[in-house]
């Protein structure tokens, strides 16, 4: 799916999106504090995966998170995985019986604030670890800005540095205890094509 396409979608689905551009498109929603897609130009396709579902603009409206793996792009995860997602100790890595991202991770509650050089998304959430019961509760800050490409500046590419904080919320969030609570973030992403390749 072209970026023009993506972006027309979120559009259509009153998604707030916040484009990048340097030598290059990037969008960036608050539906997880995700990077949409990013592109060399706004006819061409996404270097990320994009769910063809987000065409469903009612949907992604509504229910962003029924969306089969959500819309695509980078988004954040925390981890351990296996305390926010899994729903037992033995992960069904076949059929994903026992797998479901919790609504506070996504889609969330970012907030996402346009800077002069990029884009700040931040919440205040908290996961229910699933082998304990308990939530665990924290912020999150995430910083994108779209940089130049360092290689070849005839080379037609777009690159994107970005900082992600976490910190605990109260003093007894993330205490060690004989049952620890701990969380911490990754990134989730899929290219597709290198842009570095084309020419």
């Amino acid at each position: 799916m072209n970026f023009r396409t993506i972006c027309d979608c979120f559009d259509r689905a009153d998604q707030k999106l916040a484009i990048l551009t340097q030598s290059g498109h990037l969008a960036v929603s608050p539906l997880a504090g995700r990077i949409v897609a990013i592109a060399l130009a706004e006819n061409e396709e996404s270097l990320f995966y994009i769910n063809p579902e987000i065409t469903d603009t009612e949907r992604l409206r509504t229910v962003p998170e029924q969306l089969v793996a959500g819309p695509g792009g980078d988004r954040l995860r925390y981890a351990p995985e296996y305390a926010y997602a899994w729903g037992s100790a033995v992960p069904d890595v076949e059929n994903f019986s026992n797998y479901g991202v919790q609504t506070n991770e996504d889609p969330g509650t970012f907030t996402m604030a346009e800077m002069s050089d990029g884009v700040n998304l931040r919440t205040d959430t908290s996961l229910v670890d699933k082998r304990t019961g308990k939530a665990v509760a924290f912020s999150v800050e995430r910083r994108v800005s779209p940089i130049n490409s360092p290689i070849d500046s005839t080379v037609p590419s777009m690159i994107y540095r970005q900082a992600c904080a976490l910190r605990a919320i109260g003093s007894t969030s993330l205490s060690r205890s004989n049952t620890p609570r701990k969380v911490s973030r990754w990134t989730c992403g899929a290219f597709c094509r290198c842009p570095l390749a084309r020419r």
